[in-house]
């Protein structure tokens, strides 16, 4: 089923259940904002949320991040801001802005009197960028109470809380994304799609386990969660916890990486896998892990041709069991240097140690490694504990703090360094069982 929606005016077409941004993208729409102090042109980059480079205007509400919105019919989506403008004289800053101190917009300007007068106001007006909406009535908060809190909807997300209402638990689950079961395992080397399958039919099945999806936890207090739902907050109350919130892939550095068509590979993953929108394209990878050839495997059974990885560690560096396509080029040793392409991606140039090639490609992926997403637990516990694990699953237990109940959380998954799928669900498990343990044996009475 297809579906079609207007941007700036202009009919999009998109499959059912296709995110905005995706099939902007398969559309040929490259530019979705720009950056705030050069202008620079943005267009999708991390396609999970985490980034302002896709946020739009969407049926009238503004700084939508279109990646996480599934195309509807009839949706009106807008650029907003200085994106929409045909002539933008701020443009100009980013041919006369090595003529200015880093920071120039603040620092420098507060530091002159006359400058600053002149230039506060347009400065307050450049840093929104969208006009302001209508006043709306804010609904009533919803409560829930949960035995269990599990944040992340991922594979050791799935399996935690399967575990714990098996156990008899009242489970509420978070997840980022309308869709279950996370993305990142087949980016990392997944074991096969039937792995944790059992968990999401349960987890969908189950009247003990609540979900809240798409949804983001964004405070903790005590044993007192926030939840927003889009629509509404959520408060959900909950003893103890599991955070399985993932980690973030990080960037490569070189000379325009943040140019569109410049992507996470990551993002390139899910574009090319749920969204369907990078079919015919021609991909190159720079890497500095292994999670890229594992990716190039995925790509090449989604029609996306990878011409290379560009491997930055040195030669001789083992590679992963991947089964990469006999036409992927893999370089190591070597570096992206520059981007070809004035309008779109047309080429990498690449100084493969001494000499340098011009790759030809649509798109380019980066994977330099990965930053857990463990910002929750310092808001849970105010503490600056880490998240570790051992042979069961992770433990932070704070205790009393102020006299009042503090919750107790275990890391599984990505956020704890473990990568591999099948390592996560069993964390996951080892949680869900803890939980419904220290449950069984009264260690929580006082606090539910």
């Amino acid at each position: 089923m297809s579906v079609t929606f207007s941007f700036d005016g202009r009919k999009v077409p998109a499959s059912e259940g296709q995110s905005v941004a995706g099939a902007l993208l398969a559309g040929g729409h490259d530019v979705l904002t720009r950056s705030p102090k050069y202008r620079r042109p943005r267009g999708v980059y991390c396609a999970h949320g985490h980034c302002p480079n896709c946020l739009l205007r969407v049926d009238g509400v503004p700084h939508v991040r279109s990646c996480m919105v599934a195309a509807a019919d009839g949706m009106r989506v807008q650029t907003e801001g200085a994106t929409r403008r045909r002539f933008d004289p701020y443009r100009a800053l980013n041919l006369v802005g090595k003529l200015f101190p880093v920071g120039f917009q603040y620092r420098w300007f507060k530091r002159q009197n006359l400058a600053w007068r002149l230039w506060e106001g347009r400065l307050r007006s450049l840093a929104a960028d969208t006009e302001v909406p209508a006043p709306f009535e804010v609904p009533p908060a919803r409560r829930l109470s949960a035995d269990l809190l599990v944040v992340g909807a991922g594979p050791a997300g799935l399996a935690a809380a399967a575990s714990a209402a098996r156990a008899g638990l009242k489970v509420v689950l978070v997840g980022r994304r309308a869709r279950l079961g996370g993305s990142a395992s087949a980016v990392l080397g997944d074991q096969g799609s039937t792995v944790g399958a059992d968990e999401l039919e349960f987890v969908r099945a189950s009247a003990d386990v609540t979900v809240l999806a798409p949804a983001t936890v964004v405070a903790g207090f005590d044993d007192r969660y926030v939840v927003d739902a889009g629509d509404a907050a959520v408060e959900v109350t909950a003893p103890a916890s599991v955070l399985a919130t993932g980690a973030y892939q990080r960037a490569v550095a070189f000379p325009g990486n943040d140019r569109p068509g410049v992507l996470l590979a990551t993002a390139l993953h899910r574009l090319a896998l749920e969204d369907r929108a990078l079919a015919g394209a021609a991909a190159v990878l720079v890497t500095d892990d292994d999670s890229a050839y594992h990716c190039a495997d995925d790509l090449a059974r989604a029609g996306v041709t990878v011409r290379a990885i560009v491997d930055t560690r040195p030669r001789g560096t083992r590679r992963p069991d991947a089964e990469l396509p006999p036409s992927t080029e893999v370089l190591t040793g070597s570096r992206v240097v520059r981007i070809r392409g004035r309008r779109r991606v047309t080429a990498a140039v690449v100084d493969t140690g001494g000499a340098w090639r011009s790759i030809g490609c649509t798109v380019i992926g980066m994977s330099g490694g990965w930053q857990r997403a463990d910002e929750l637990r310092y808001v849970a516990t105010s503490t600056g504990d880490d998240v570790v694990h051992g042979s069961r699953a992770a433990r932070i237990d704070p205790g009393q703090q102020g006299g009042g109940p503090m919750p107790v959380l275990h890391g599984v998954g990505a956020v704890v360094g473990t990568m591999d799928r099948a390592a996560a669900l069993a964390e996951g498990r080892a949680a869900g069982e803890w939980a419904a343990g220290e449950w069984a044996a009264g260690e929580w009475a006082a606090r539910a």
